[in-house]
């Protein structure tokens, strides 16, 4: 591929950037002392998501940094479109070649990571407390009999993580278990008949039949532990 230069849109006697994927500097007089700047070709440095970065100045002290796909994009593309990003069509972040570059929808973006495999999910992301091999072994103990309330302290989860874990409703790229059910949460208007017919003397099992859920859900919600935002 032929490189090709164009200026950087509001650096336009600054600085250049090509076809490549490469930044430079442009010779020009600083205007102090006659003092002239010699063009020079700039070296990115790689932010901690693996995109490289170039930091541009101009007078008076002002400095930014870009990421070089955007600078490329910008500068033969056009401006980027309201609500979408930048793909990288080969899936490497450092592969600014404008042939390697297009704007897109962040369906589309998503669409591309998943095909190169460089999307993050499951244990791949930094935050994840388990893995797929986790979540398999919850599942399989839960068809058991063994409570999500259990299953949740053995692995270190919250309640709620480790009912959608096991309902499927996380972690969906392992194979969920067809025995699971999904989660289904009370409405603030049966919270709030709960807490009436609790006040009325029902017991627990009755408001439970009311409401379709067990008497220990209708327990939690009378200790003020469940739905605590229902006001």
């Amino acid at each position: 591929m032929t490189e090709t230069w164009r200026t950087v849109p509001g650096y336009e006697t600054y600085y250049e950037v090509s076809t490549l994927g490469r930044v430079r500097s442009l010779t020009r007089n600083s205007g102090y002392r006659n003092r002239v700047h010699k063009g020079r070709a700039l070296n990115p440095s790689l932010n901690c998501n693996g995109y490289r970065t170039a930091t541009l100045c101009k007078p008076p002290g002002h400095r930014e940094h870009w990421f070089v796909h955007e600078l490329v994009l910008t500068a033969f593309v056009g401006p980027r479109p309201c609500g979408q990003v930048t793909r990288h069509k080969d899936g490497d972040r450092t592969n600014n070649r404008l042939t390697n570059l297009a704007w897109g929808t962040y369906t589309e973006n998503s669409a591309d990571a998943i095909s190169h495999g460089t999307h993050e999910r499951g244990s791949m992301r930094r935050q994840a407390i388990l893995t797929e091999t986790d979540v398999a072994d919850m599942r399989a103990a839960a068809r058991s009999g063994v409570s999500i309330k259990k299953l949740a302290a053995t692995y270190g989860v919250a309640y709620r993580t480790a009912a959608h874990v096991i309902s499927g409703t996380k972690w969906k790229h392992v194979l969920a278990p067809t025995q699971s059910r999904p989660i289904v949460y009370l409405t603030d208007d049966q919270v709030r008949l709960v807490r009436q017919l609790l006040s009325d003397g029902l017991s627990l099992s009755e408001v439970g039949r009311r409401v379709r859920r067990p008497p220990n859900s209708i327990k939690q919600i009378r200790d003020g532990k469940a739905y605590k935002w229902v006001a």
